[in-house]
């Protein structure tokens, strides 16, 4: 199977759980220019009213400094990997089995089906697990 596979540079933000709170650092990456391919924002169970945000990407200086005046910094936590593939049936399943006939546990794992491509974003616990998955991934036929 022809799949295209991108490492994510993923931006994070912490959050006050109220309303506005996204908003507020989404717009300020807004007017520096950014164009976000992914978002994912969540409540943080493990401290009560809070949040986390991430984003990527983010491109050049000025939207670098807009990112850390919001708050935002690299992560250095999971791994994210962006996957492009054509869409059929059963791919997100072919997905997983690669990964678990290795032995490799999946944190996250995001399919969309846009215009009959497939796109995904897998979220590895580490940079090893992130290695492995790319070579095996390549493989898929």
């Amino acid at each position: 199977m022809t799949m295209s596979i991108k490492k994510v540079d993923l931006w994070t933000a912490h959050l006050t759980d109220r309303p506005g709170a996204m908003a507020t650092k989404l717009a300020i990456l807004a007017e520096a220019g950014a164009n976000l391919e992914y978002l994912h924002a969540r409540r943080t169970p493990e401290i009560f009213g809070k949040g986390l945000l991430s984003v990527w990407p983010l491109k050049g200086a000025k939207q670098l400094r807009a990112a850390e005046e919001a708050g935002f910094t690299l992560s250095t936590g999971p791994v994210v990997l962006r996957l492009e593939f054509p869409d059929r049936p059963g791919v997100g399943a072919q997905v997983g089995l690669a990964l678990s006939d290795a032995g490799i546990n999946v944190r996250g794992f995001v399919v969309m089906d846009i215009l009959k491509k497939g796109s995904s974003f897998l979220t590895l616990d580490n940079q090893k697990d992130a290695d492995k998955a790319v070579r095996i991934l390549k493989k898929l036929k």
